[in-house]
């Protein structure tokens, strides 16, 4: 419940003060319920954000996953942007598999202890 608090959080926070036209965001539904999302966001100076790879449990392991983060990587390389990171917890690792066979680099790891348990941040990185 709280990493589901967190991302309502941040996704409102992105949605009311949205700062970029380049920001894009991708819902993938299925019988009238989202089931999945992603989202790219823009910070400037040709840099870009991957956030809220979520996919419903019932929808993990059907490639839905892969589909939206191919489809937000693609958006992303079509635009200005050189260079995009994302962050995540060491704890995800069909989803660290994902990014490192798309080229996305380890720049740092960090303790996170807000979710409940502690868990270790990590920072990825592709230059495009």
């Amino acid at each position: 419940q709280v990493f589901e608090g967190y991302v309502c959080e941040t996704l409102y926070e992105a949605l009311v003060q949205g700062q970029s036209d380049l920001d894009r965001f991708w819902i993938a539904e299925a019988d009238g319920k989202m089931v999945g999302t992603i989202a790219i966001l823009a910070r400037g100076e040709g840099v870009c954000q991957l956030r809220w790879l979520l996919v419903a449990p019932e929808y993990r392991g059907c490639g839905l996953g892969k589909k939206l983060f191919h489809e937000a990587m693609a958006y992303a390389e079509s635009r200005q942007f050189k260079r995009i990171f994302l962050e995540t917890t060491r704890e995800q690792e069909k989803a660290i598999r994902l990014y490192q066979e798309a080229g996305f680099e380890e720049r740092k790891t960090y303790e996170i202890t807000g979710w409940g348990k502690t868990l270790t941040g990590l920072t990825m990185e592709k230059v495009l």
